[in-house]
C-alpha cells in the first residue's frame, strides 16, 4: 500500500493527467489502474487543515456544470498540494465507490501555499467526459449522491457531498 500511495502521488502532481482516456474506441483496463481512493482513508466534511471544500450548489443537473472551491479560512497562509488531487465517488448500496482512476505519471513535489480566502477552485461539466478531465473514468455516470473529495492535504482528506439529478 505505501508503494501504490507513493506511486500515485508522483502520478498526480503534474498538469495534463490521463486526458482523452474515454475517448470512442478506446478500451480502458480499469483494473490496471489505480483509484483515487487508494490515497485516502478517512475523510471529513468539516473543515480540514485550515481548509473548506465548497460546492456551488448541491443539485447538479446532469450535463450541466458543477463548480468546487477549497478556500483557506484560517487568517494565515496554509500549503495545500497539487490542485489534482482529487476524486469523484458515487454512493451506492454498499459505500462510495471510486470513478476515477489514474494511468498517467507527473511531479509529487508540488506544494502549494494558499493566503487567507484563496485556494483552488475546480468547474467540471457533469459528464463521464467532464469528471475525468484529468484522470481515468471508470464506470457509468448517472443520477444519484456523489461527493468530491480533495486529498491534498494530510488524513483526513476534505469532502462535499452533492447530488446529480436529470
Amino acid at each position: 500500500m505505501a508503494t501504490r500511495r507513493a506511486l500515485v502521488k508522483t502520478m498526480l502532481a503534474g498538469s495534463t493527467l490521463g486526458t482523452g482516456c474515454l475517448s470512442v474506441g478506446r478500451t480502458i483496463d480499469c483494473e490496471a489502474n489505480i483509484p483515487l481512493s487508494d490515497e485516502f482513508s478517512r475523510v471529513t466534511y468539516d473543515v480540514s487543515h485550515g481548509f473548506e471544500l465548497l460546492v456551488e450548489t448541491e443539485r447538479v443537473q446532469m450535463g450541466g456544470h458543477v463548480e468546487f472551491r477549497l478556500v483557506n479560512v484560517t487568517a494565515e497562509e496554509r500549503k495545500a498540494g497539487s490542485k489534482y488531487a482529487y476524486a469523484f465517488q458515487q454512493l451506492t448500496d454498499s459505500g462510495y465507490r471510486d470513478l476515477l482512476f489514474t494511468d498517467a505519471t507527473g511531479n509529487s513535489s508540488i506544494v502549494t501555499t494558499h493566503e487567507p480566502d484563496e485556494g483552488f477552485s475546480w468547474t467540471f461539466p457533469a459528464t463521464a467526459d467532464g469528471f475525468s478531465r484529468d484522470h481515468v473514468m471508470c464506470g457509468d455516470l448517472s443520477t444519484g449522491a456523489y461527493r468530491f473529495v480533495y486529498w491534498g492535504l494530510d488524513e483526513p482528506a476534505i469532502a462535499v457531498r452533492f447530488e446529480l439529478v436529470p
